[in-house]
């Protein structure tokens, strides 16, 4: 996935932010130890071969469902991981709620997968671009979209508000139905709290990220470079990530857990104290996204259409696709 995709530059951002009244600023602290060194990436499918990875999404060690730029679909069942079937033509964004219930996006259109298969594809955002998708549950999902509207999903179809005119709303993370935090292009965040959108005035620079663990707890990652958290009360910004790359993606599992993941095929980390990039790459290629279901469980995807896990996950990737 090229950055483009999900990330539009803005210069000015970047500095804007530390003026703001909203953001505390913090030094980029060492955020302890780094987890140990990642497996090497491994196809999602070797015939034929899957294209730049556009989501993952993992409920647990045993379930991940991930999605290509294609709209294949491929998903993991504790030890390799296997052809799902075609959610859309193309596709920016997945989310599971659980094993039996998952989402896709991409164009203006949205699928689910219960389990075994994908139920019937449909136009949703006529007009628009849908850039990605987070589910608290089987009747609860939003989705941002290229005009700056959220999508709901009830369990019976989409709805659209349009909270941000004339943006992108890149990024959306739902925790349960009663909270979400969405982000645009331009750094802005918006806060879904009992049925109602709020501004949350100006992010951590441009391209904004976002991935929630709970109402009190939500880390974000930009294009600029910059990492933010929110407490439930406020965003604290750090400095730029020693990275130097596009901030592609990030999964926070725990108040204490985010990992992020960047176009310089870099990772870098938060452990509560702040945030830390580790030294050197886990991959020659991007990495376009990430899906943390536990501390230290994770999956990261590259634009090579290739997966790999932390060394100390229990099962290693491969692949059974042909």
């Amino acid at each position: 996935m090229l950055p483009v995709k999900r990330v539009r530059a803005s210069v000015a951002v970047a500095a804007a932010v530390l003026a703001l009244g909203a953001w505390r600023v913090l030094p980029l602290a060492s955020a302890g130890p780094v987890p140990d060194t990642w497996t090497t990436p491994a196809p999602l499918s070797v015939s034929p071969a899957a294209a730049a990875v556009a989501g993952i999404s993992c409920v647990s060690q045993s379930f991940c469902l991930a999605v290509d730029d294609a709209g294949q679909g491929y998903v993991w069942r504790g030890s390799a991981w296997s052809a799902a079937g075609r959610a859309l033509p193309t596709a920016n964004g997945v989310s599971c709620a659980r094993a039996t219930f998952c989402v896709v996006v991409g164009g203006s259109a949205a699928s689910v997968y219960d389990g075994r298969r994908w139920l019937t594809a449909r136009a949703v955002d006529t007009g628009y671009t849908l850039y990605d998708v987070s589910c608290a549950g089987p009747r609860f999902c939003m989705a941002g979209d290229s005009g700056g509207g959220e999508l709901t999903y009830d369990g019976r179809g989409w709805h659209r508000a349009v909270i941000d005119p004339g943006d992108d709303l890149q990024s959306t993370s739902c925790v349960t139905r009663r909270f979400c935090v969405a982000t645009d292009n331009d750094g802005t965040a918006y806060t879904w709290r009992d049925g109602r959108w709020s501004h949350i005035t100006v992010a951590a620079g441009a391209g904004l990220m976002v991935s929630c663990a709970s109402a009190s707890f939500c880390g974000v990652t930009g294009a600029d470079g910059y990492a933010g958290t929110w407490n439930g009360t406020r965003w604290r910004v750090s400095p730029r990530l020693e990275s130097g790359y596009l901030q592609q993606a990030i999964s926070c599992a725990s108040p204490d857990y985010c990992v992020s993941v960047d176009y310089g095929g870099g990772v870098s980390y938060y452990r509560g104290a702040g945030w830390a990039t580790a030294p050197g790459t886990i991959d020659r290629q991007p990495l376009d996204a990430v899906s943390c279901a536990s501390a230290g469980d994770c999956v990261a995807g590259d634009a090579d259409g290739r997966v790999l896990f932390p060394r100390s996950r229990a099962a290693s990737p491969r692949s059974t696709a042909r």
